[in-house]
């Protein structure tokens, strides 16, 4: 549970510090579809709230793995015996980080329920805005037709959220696996 726990704060952490490229990307987006066809403007919300996602995911692999470089060593162990390839990392990586998958989640679905009492009781959003911190989790809703946005949306942003997670911490892992096996005169140029 406490395990749990610190990778939810984690998250938090990692969704505040992506919230400074949310707003800059939102307004963008709305001075851009602000005017434009509807295909125009979704279109422009897809792209964003994919770039969104990718950088919460890379901030979040920071925070997990690369800040205290425990990624490189997960990583070297797993890989004593050589490299397994893409298909049997990504089986690895699966098992090993569905908590992740979990914790976005157990996040999304408390996000949709708050928001979905706050619209109920008052409705529209008003003691929920501050659940907008969570948005790499499900912004992905906002591009899906409005019929699909309510729970649709929270979960095709879960499942986005983490395939994006795995596959750019699967980059990482042969990255550093490429690292590791460079010839010597090559490191050092």
């Amino acid at each position: 549970m406490g395990n749990m726990l610190r990778k939810i704060v984690q998250i938090t952490l990692a969704c505040a510090v992506s919230f400074v490229f949310y707003i800059v990307t939102a307004l963008i987006t709305a001075a851009i579809a602000g005017e434009a066809l509807e295909s125009l403007r979704i279109v422009t919300t897809l792209l964003s709230s994919i770039i969104y996602m990718c950088i919460f995911c890379l901030v979040l692999i920071y925070l997990f793995y690369i800040r205290k470089s425990k990624g490189e060593d997960m990583a070297l162990k797993d890989f004593e015996n050589g490299y397994p390839g893409m298909k049997g990392d990504i089986a690895l990586l699966f098992r090993r980080e569905i908590k992740v998958l979990v914790a976005f989640a157990v996040i999304n679905a408390a996000c949709w329920s708050i928001i979905s009492i706050d619209r109920l009781i008052f409705s529209r959003r008003t003691v929920s805005a501050v659940l907008l911190l969570y948005a790499p989790l499900n912004v992905i809703g906002e591009a899906l037709p409005s019929f699909a946005n309510g729970i649709l949306g929270y979960l095709v942003g879960t499942v986005l959220c983490f395939a994006i997670y795995l596959f750019a911490l699967l980059l990482f892992r042969k990255r550093w696996y490429k690292k590791w096996n460079e010839p010597e005169e090559k490191r050092t140029v």
